[in-house]
């Protein structure tokens, strides 16, 4: 498989979450993403979206709203909580 998807939990550090795709496809590829803890999570940065909308200023993050995320041919997403 060319993808890899993983979650660090910073709770212990008293740091965020992080939830992060990587699609080393061609292909688009959709994850879903786990549902544990109460928090949503928001993408810090994609990898596959056009320039200024790849990366988040830290604090304005979009919220993820939806359970699957399609992650672009060759990108990588970081989700934080």
């Amino acid at each position: 498989s060319r993808s890899l998807a993983f979650c660090l939990q910073g709770g212990s550090e008293n740091d965020d979450d992080l939830y992060v795709m990587i699609n080393a496809s061609e292909n688009d590829l959709e994850f879903e993403i786990q549902e544990d803890g109460g928090e949503e999570w928001r993408r810090a940065a994609d990898t596959g979206l056009p320039s200024p909308d790849d990366f988040s200023e830290p604090g304005v993050e979009a919220r993820v709203k939806e359970r699957r995320y399609t992650v672009k041919g060759r990108s990588v997403v970081i989700l934080l909580r």
